[in-house]
């Protein structure tokens, strides 16, 4: 995940659905950035709206919900 991932993940909460705010804390609080083993508990609750793809790797999940972000509300986000 780079610096604009995180400015997006961090500061534009209020746009996602509740499974993205669960993962989107989870990768800016708890996440070492290095690691691709994503706790179970988060899995358990996210696993349905994303393909198996996404998941397997947190900086994946990172840039899905970015893009949508980005697509969704571009004209509402800065990345600065």
């Amino acid at each position: 995940m780079n610096d604009k991932e995180k400015h997006l993940l961090t500061n534009y909460q209020c746009f996602m659905q509740q499974h993205e705010k669960m993962a989107a804390r989870w990768l800016t609080e708890e996440w070492d950035g290095k690691s691709i083993k994503m706790p179970s508990w988060l899995f358990n609750r996210i696993w349905e709206p994303y393909p198996r793809h996404i998941l397997e790797n947190p900086s994946n999940l990172a840039r899905e919900i970015c893009l949508k972000l980005l697509k969704n509300h571009k004209h509402e986000i800065s990345l600065q």
